[in-house]
């Protein structure tokens, strides 16, 4: 959910956008057209005193409470697993083909997806 809002500044109006994460807590804040000399001095430098500049305000490493809503997804890493090689990958395919489970044909799949249908037709 995000909230717009603007103020007024000596050097006109400036946007304020609010983000909210799914637990209701602020995690990012942008200020548009915000007058450079408003900012902290380590921030000012390398721009015009009378320069405006865009300000984004983001907690780092945040952990999304969204997570802990349902306790067994705290468990759950953000890492991805290693992406399998082409070797890996064929490996899989072969041992698909032979764990004995039928292929099923195009009109095979179209005949069973059609009698299923027919049997909700029927009551």
């Amino acid at each position: 959910m995000s909230e717009v809002s603007s103020f007024a500044s000596s050097r006109g109006k400036v946007a304020f956008d609010t983000t909210f994460g799914q637990d209701g807590a602020m995690n990012k804040i942008v200020l548009e057209h915000y007058p450079v000399s408003k900012l902290p001095e380590e921030l000012r430098q390398g721009f015009e005193a009378s320069a405006t500049v865009k300000v984004v305000v983001e907690e780092e490493n945040r952990t999304d409470a969204s997570l802990f809503t349902y306790p067994g997804f705290a468990k759950f890493s953000d890492k991805q697993p290693p992406a399998m090689t082409i070797e890996e990958a064929l490996e899989n395919v072969r041992r698909s083909r032979e764990s004995d489970r039928p292929s099923v044909t195009t009109e095979e799949a179209v005949a069973r997806i059609r009698m299923l249908r027919d049997e909700w037709d029927d009551e």
